[in-house]
């Protein structure tokens, strides 16, 4: 038995046409398949464009799939206002006394010396006093040893404290000492409001008539 297998090329104005002819020797039946075909060329540059908009379609299903999965951008975070803390107002005193600008006796400042600071507002509300500190102006004289020659000085002792009133020791000294021309001085003095936050309140200074 004897196969062939020929492919014969048109050249008619349709285009190329193969027809393939299948023949048996024994009996002759012939098929006759018509296939629409190409050159050798022409079909490997079909194979590359095919091979082209396969990867397109490859690139264009990937950068949708991307797009759809991107998580749209965080919105800026919205500033909350702080509110800014305003201190009450509050008056620093010492008995009945109150500024920092106070001209006193001697003897009225030995009386008031031994009460406690105490802080207040208009509605004579007292305030907690967490710190202050105290310093004490000293007036003296100095003796040259060589001459003898006697010259006024004057020196300052100072301290922080968290008690009031001043220790006794200092209250001792003050009311024994104390005369005209010297200072009594409380200064940084910090205080508790209502919600225990600390702020400063008012100096207060004496100055000894």
């Amino acid at each position: 038995m004897i196969t062939g297998r020929f492919v014969f090329y048109s050249t008619t104005a349709i285009g190329r046409r193969a027809m393939i002819y299948q023949g048996l020797s024994a009996g002759m039946v012939n098929t006759i398949y018509p296939v629409n075909s190409f050159s050798l060329k022409e079909n490997t540059m079909l194979s590359h464009c095919l091979r082209v908009c396969q990867l397109l379609v490859c690139c264009t299903g990937l950068f949708i799939s991307a797009a759809a999965q991107q998580k749209p951008a965080a919105k800026p975070a919205t500033a909350v206002p702080v509110t800014r803390f305003k201190p009450p107002m509050v008056k620093s005193y010492i008995d009945k006394y109150s500024g920092n600008a106070l001209k006193l006796s001697a003897e009225e400042g030995k009386r008031i010396i031994i009460n406690p600071l105490r802080v207040a507002d208009d509605k004579n509300t007292s305030y907690k006093i967490s710190s202050y500190q105290f310093a004490y102006k000293r007036q003296g004289v100095t003796e040259n040893e060589e001459t003898g020659e006697v010259s006024p000085a004057s020196d300052m002792v100072a301290q922080r404290f968290t008690e009031s009133p001043l220790p006794d020791i200092w209250k001792s000294n003050i009311t024994e000492q104390l005369h005209k021309g010297e200072e009594l001085y409380f200064f940084d003095i910090i205080v508790y409001d209502k919600q225990g936050r600390l702020f400063f309140a008012p100096e207060l200074k004496i100055t000894i008539q």
